[in-house]
């Protein structure tokens, strides 16, 4: 069974949230999401594939500690997420790294653009 993270960094006042604007899976496309990825096998924990995937897709190096386990969905036999949060004023370092865009969000200002462009469970 695959295994993945799913983090979301707020900044400290919990104004602003980091997201990232998917390009795959195709049902995710072009929709927000929060950062994250595949467990790998040398990952030693599910935390240090979320500092891991943060770093990749955002520049924003993290630690385990940082992180705080929210969830975790899984569908039976076929894939599990572990969903992490964080508050850190690091957000403001989040910038693109790969193909798909880093986006840092105003909650208040933007919530509605959050729940009419982000995948259904991100406003949850």
């Amino acid at each position: 069974m695959q295994k993945y993270v799913l983090g979301f960094m707020f900044d400290k006042l919990k104004d602003k949230v980091v997201l990232i604007k998917k390009s795959k899976p195709k049902w995710q496309e072009g929709f927000l999401n929060g950062v994250g990825g595949k467990v790998e096998a040398f990952d030693g924990s599910e935390a240090s594939a979320m500092c891991r995937e943060f770093y990749e897709e955002t520049g924003v190096k993290t630690r385990e500690d940082e992180w705080s386990f929210l969830l975790e969905m899984e569908e039976p036999g076929n894939f599990s997420v572990v969903v992490f949060y964080c508050f850190s004023d690091k957000y403001k370092n989040a910038k693109t790294m790969e193909h798909e865009e880093v986006c840092v969000i105003s909650i208040e200002e933007d919530w509605t653009f959050i729940r009419e462009n982000s995948i259904s469970n991100v406003p949850w």
